[in-house]
C-alpha cells in the first residue's frame, strides 16, 4: 500500500517501567512496511529509564509523540486523552512488552480497507525474552468477538487489535474501567464494538517479562526453580528472565514449522518441556 495515499494509522502505547522491553517495541515499529503512522507513546510515570528512551526516540523520529506524565493515571483517562489527540483514520494498539511482525499495519489495513469492519484482530505467536518465535503454537483469531463471546473463551489481544477511528469517536468517551488491558477491551465491547478476525499471525506476544531488577517470580515458579535446580536443570529462557535484545526484531521470519493447526494456552508443564535449542 503506497503511504503517500494510504490513510494515516494512529499507534498508541502505555509504558511503565518497561525499558527492559522498550527498545523491541520502537524497533518493530520503525521497521514496518507500511510507514504513514504517528505514535502517541504515554508514559504512565516510570520510575526506570523508559522516560529517557522515549524523549531519545521522540527526538529522532518526528512521527513519534511522547508524554511523559509526573504521577500515575488511570488507564481510562489517559486512553481517552490519546483517542482525541489521534489524527489517524486507523487507530491500532502496542502494548510495550510485545512486538509486531513488519508486515502487521500493511496486511491489516489492506484487509480493513477490502471488507471494511470497523474493527479487527490477528493471530498471534508467541516469543521468548530475545524475540525468537517459539514452536508451541499460536493463538488463531476468534472469526467474530463481541460483547456475546469476549468473557467466553476466544482471547483478544490487544496488540494485535486495528479499529476505525469513526467508530471510536462513536463510543468516546469510555467509561471508567479497571487498570488492564482486557478490561479497556472489555469497555469497547459493552458498548457495542466487534471485532473481525484476520487468521495470520501479524503480533507477537512474551510469555513472560520481568525487569531485571524485579523477578517476579510467583510461588510455583519459584518452587519449580528449585526442583529442577536440585537436578541441575535450569528453567527455559521462556519462564525466566534473561537480556532482551532487539537485534532479532527485524529479521523475524514466521515459518509453518513455528506453529499448529490448534489454538495452544500455555500451561506452566508445556513451558518447562520447550525445546529452544535451535531456533533462530
Amino acid at each position: 500500500m503506497n503511504p503517500t495515499i494510504a490513510p494515516k494509522i494512529s499507534v498508541i502505547s502505555i509504558t511503565n517501567n518497561h525499558a527492559h522491553v522498550l527498545e523491541t517495541a520502537l524497533k518493530s515499529v520503525a521497521y514496518q512496511d507500511f510507514q504513514n503512522w504517528e505514535w502517541l507513546i504515554f508514559d504512565n510515570a516510570s520510575t526506570d529509564e523508559t522516560p529517557q528512551i522515549l524523549s531519545r526516540f521522540e527526538h529522532i523520529e518526528p512521527r513519534a509523540k511522547v508524554f511523559l506524565l509526573s504521577k500515575p493515571q488511570n488507564l481510562t483517562e489517559i486512553y481517552n486523552q490519546a483517542f482525541e489527540m489521534a489524527t489517524g483514520q486507523y487507530i491500532a494498539f502496542l502494548e510495550p512488552e510485545n512486538v509486531w511482525v513488519k508486515n502487521k499495519l500493511n496486511d491489516q489495513l489492506s484487509f480493513m480497507s477490502r471488507y471494511r469492519p470497523e474493527m479487527c484482530h490477528t493471530s498471534y505467536a508467541f516469543i521468548d525474552a530475545q524475540c525468537h518465535v517459539l514452536p508451541v503454537g499460536c493463538s488463531h483469531a476468534e472469526p467474530l468477538i463481541n460483547m456475546v463471546n469476549f468473557d467466553k473463551g476466544p482471547y483478544l489481544q490487544l496488540s494485535s487489535l486495528m479499529l476505525k477511528t469513526a467508530k471510536l469517536k462513536k463510543v468516546f468517551p469510555l467509561p471508567a474501567f479497571k487498570n488492564t488491558s482486557d478490561d479497556f477491551l472489555g469497555a469497547l465491547m459493552n458498548k457495542g464494538a466487534a471485532s473481525v478476525g484476520i487468521n495470520e499471525v501479524l503480533s507477537l506476544c512474551r510469555l513472560r517479562y520481568a525487569p531485571p531488577t524485579k523477578p517476579d517470580y510467583d510461588d510455583r515458579l519459584q518452587k519449580l526453580s528449585q526442583a529442577l535446580a536440585a537436578e541441575g536443570k535450569k528453567l527455559p529462557n521462556a519462564v525466566r528472565y534473561d537480556a532482551f535484545k532487539a537485534d532479532n526484531v527485524a529479521r523475524i521470519d514466521l515459518k509453518p514449522s513455528h506453529y499448529i493447526l490448534n489454538d495452544v494456552y500455555i500451561s506452566m508443564d508445556e513451558l518447562l518441556n520447550f525445546n529452544l535449542n535451535g531456533i533462530s
